[in-house]
């Protein structure tokens, strides 16, 4: 599941809230194995967060950790601050090839909202390698590039692909997340729960399915977000405050903060 933070940066450069942030996929990859930077322990905590992963992931990024450079990059702009430092963090992942790293750069230079910044013609060398990178990942079927591919031919950053090719990738990409988070790889249910909301599926189950899914392997977030779930009684499911409480209770045993005493 994504954080505002990386949300803001989303709205301004399009794309999946829930790769914005990160590099390729890895097997056995899993966000209840990532570490809780101090400041990122709730997500009332936005800029001492911010500046958490900028000195946690900065220095890595100057390392040759060209996954640590795309996720520096994120934090670099999602204060809406310092986008000069993020296409520089990015330009660096995206000269190594990472296809996030393009992408953040080329979504800068293409944000009207970015004025200083705003380039059409400079963003397009870089989103149309962001393209040729995600589509070669998703030639041997990574899902989280197929996802990051769907999303660029919906928010027009590349060159439009008829409705038929973004009917059959979509499917592609659905069929593989379901496929990963039935393996057990607790990202891919969370990516498959943002997938199914984004893509305006009406059936919840997909969406639902996710969810309990990337909680009972371990994501604390998501349990959090079931636990709202079942007390707005949203997503075609009843409202049941003792269900909640129960993901609420996981969640919080599980670190993620804002769930405790709710």
């Amino acid at each position: 599941m994504s954080v505002p933070m990386v949300t803001v940066l989303i709205l301004l450069v399009g794309g999946s809230a829930i790769r914005q942030d990160e590099g390729p996929q890895k097997p056995g990859d899993s966000r209840a194995d990532r570490p809780v930077l101090p400041g990122c322990e709730e997500e009332s905590l936005i800029t001492t967060c911010v500046e958490a992963r900028r000195s946690f992931y900065a220095p890595r990024c100057d390392g040759g950790d060209l996954n640590a450079c795309v996720a520096a990059g994120s934090a670099y702009a999602s204060d809406i601050v310092d986008f000069g430092a993020a296409i520089l963090a990015y330009g660096r992942a995206c000269e190594g090839g990472i296809a996030e790293g393009c992408h953040g750069v080329g979504g800068i230079y293409g944000s009207p909202v970015i004025d200083r910044f705003y380039n059409p013609e400079l963003a397009r060398p870089f989103l149309e390698r962001a393209r040729e990178l995600y589509a070669a990942r998703c030639r041997v079927e990574e899902a989280r590039a197929c996802a990051s591919l769907v999303d660029m031919l919906e928010n027009g950053q590349v060159r439009e692909a008829t409705r038929g090719e973004r009917k059959r990738l979509a499917k592609k990409t659905h069929m593989l997340l379901l496929a990963q988070c039935r393996q057990g790889l607790a990202s891919a249910c969370g990516d498959l729960a943002d997938f199914c909301v984004r893509q305006g599926r009406e059936d919840d189950k997909c969406f639902l399915f996710g969810l309990q899914s990337a909680c009972k392997l371990g994501d604390s977030k998501a349990c959090w977000v079931m636990g709202w779930t079942y007390r707005r009684g949203a997503r075609g499911v009843r409202s049941d405050a003792a269900t909640a409480s129960e993901y609420f209770a996981r969640a919080c045993e599980g670190g993620y903060r804002p769930a405790c005493g709710l």
